[in-house]
């Protein structure tokens, strides 16, 4: 990622802080007796004016890191890029060539082989590299490719090699862009998590974290900065509060219900074997009861010993 030092000791700091950013004094909040569980308006106050300086380096952050994504996704001087990937083709590997082609097919991906052995994946406006997500799902697509070319065809064959290089150059791009942004989008979280508090008692029951977690997704997805979609919010809801001493316990609850749902179900599963292979073999002895009647009901009124064997 490209940045001056200044920005880069300005974007370290805010995220080395990150996690004491809540502000919350937080020994002093631990001290609390439950009598009093509402939160200072001095201690909200400085805790959002500390996520507020921290949110400007952050920004920073995800502009350079949008703009290294970009620089990451031009052509070089050749024309080639992440979608366009020049083969160093020998014939000598032709069937393990062939096997990986065969892969990206396979996969779900459509591409085209030029008379100078460029490989092009198609795939339209998604995969545009001018643009951020158009570069990720470049990179999502690599990614998965060669997974199956390794997979089907091994690595050691030209397509799985070509691909690779441009996979590489975007890699560390694409993984620093995600660190900061969500950095960025927890800083967002916090905000919203401790402004949610503002003129309220801290959540003692469900109900009463239920609607303040709501309320604390409200803010977030009102907020233009979070970078991610509707589940993306949630999910970083819900991380931000899971590791919060306060709320942390209403998150084990529910995953001990889940447990338990789940075990409840498979033991309702396993009776339901039971009484089908009770009911299976009831049946099997009502058809055995059926065949000695009508053995009875012939001509000579014996019970055959093979009716009289399976009852």
């Amino acid at each position: 990622m490209e940045r001056n030092e200044g920005d880069s000791k300005s974007y370290l700091a805010a995220k080395n802080d990150l996690i004491e950013a809540l502000g919350l004094e937080r020994n002093a909040v631990n001290d609390l007796g439950d009598s009093y569980r509402e939160l200072s308006e001095e201690m909200i106050d400085n805790s959002l004016k500390k996520l507020t300086t921290q949110a400007i380096d952050l920004a920073e952050g995800v502009e350079q890191a949008k703009k290294a994504i970009r620089s990451a996704g031009k052509s070089d001087w050749t024309g080639q890029n992440a979608n366009n990937i020049d083969i160093s083709y020998h014939t000598d590997r032709a069937l393990a060539n062939s096997a990986a082609l065969g892969a990206i097919t396979r996969a779900g991906y459509s591409y085209s082989m030029g008379d100078m052995h460029r490989l092009s994946l198609e795939g339209g406006d998604d995969y545009d590299l001018s643009t951020v997500e158009g570069v990720i799902k470049t990179y999502e697509r690599l990614e998965e490719i060669l997974a199956r070319i390794r997979d089907e065809a091994g690595a050691d064959n030209d397509i799985y090699e070509g691909l690779y290089k441009q996979y590489s150059k975007l890699k560390d791009v694409v993984e620093q862009y995600t660190d900061v942004v969500g950095d960025a989008n927890r800083n967002i979280v916090q905000t919203a998590m401790i402004e949610g508090l503002r003129g309220r008692a801290i959540a003692s029951s469900k109900e009463e974290f239920d609607e303040y977690r709501k309320g604390v997704i409200a803010a977030v997805e009102a907020d233009d900065n979070f970078i991610g979609s509707e589940t993306d919010v949630a999910a970083a809801v819900d991380s931000v509060l899971r590791n919060e001493s306060r709320f942390a316990g209403f998150y084990e609850h529910a995953t001990e219900a889940i447990q338990t749902t789940t075990q409840a179900t498979k033991d309702l599963s396993t009776q339901l074997d039971k009484q089908l292979e009770k009911l299976t073999n009831l049946q099997n002895r009502v058809a055995s009861l059926a065949s000695a009647y009508a053995d009875m009901a012939s001509d000579d009124g014996a019970v055959s010993y093979s009716s009289l064997t399976a009852i």
